[in-house]
């Protein structure tokens, strides 16, 4: 009788292990995210937009891009003016979060970010899904998405290098850049 009993007990405990596993993910599952993701820009097969960064979910042009694996390096600016009241829920924010997709387009080259007085926050790789089976030589479909932290009171500049992946293991400085994108913060 008392094999029985526990076997009973076990069973009840399996079951209950089991049940608030199920909860435990069904909650974490939720379509309640406190961050809206913002679709980036693609092609009608899906490969994303080579000439386009997303920032803060509104889309940017990338001037002279699809020139600057030509042996030429593009430098180009994007001059952002942050609203306070647009972007704070309270009047004492004295900083917003940046976020900047850009498409790392080649599988040998990366998109890297000058640490010099940064507040990274995450450093994100995502991959889109292609609709077709023809892949294109060389191409892929991984975005690099930057979250960083702005001053709301003061002109910041962040820059950014597209770059072969052979100037990986260099310091930010040292890169040689096929395209240099500065983004300017400013009140």
């Amino acid at each position: 009788m008392g094999k029985v009993l526990n076997a009973k007990c076990l069973k009840k405990g399996t079951c209950l292990i089991l049940i608030s596993t199920l909860l435990f993910m069904m909650a974490g599952c939720g379509s309640d995210s406190k961050q809206k993701k913002t679709a980036f820009p693609t092609d009608k097969d899906g490969w994303p937009k080579k000439n386009v960064a997303l920032i803060n979910g509104k889309e940017y042009p990338l001037e002279k891009m699809e020139h600057s694996d030509e042996g030429n390096i593009s430098r180009y600016e994007i001059r952002l003016k942050l609203d306070r009241k647009k972007n704070s829920q309270s009047d004492d924010q004295d900083s917003e979060t940046m976020e900047v997709t850009l498409p790392k387009q080649s599988l040998i080259c990366f998109w890297d970010i000058d640490p010099k007085d940064l507040d990274l926050v995450s450093y994100e790789k995502t991959t889109l899904p292609v609709k077709t089976k023809e892949t294109l030589e060389g191409a892929t479909s991984v975005l690099q998405t930057f979250r960083y932290m702005v001053p709301m009171d003061e002109s910041t500049s962040v820059s950014f290098k597209w770059s072969n992946v052979n100037e990986m293991e260099k310091a930010f400085s040292d890169q040689q850049e096929y395209y240099l994108l500065t983004i300017t913060t400013y009140q």
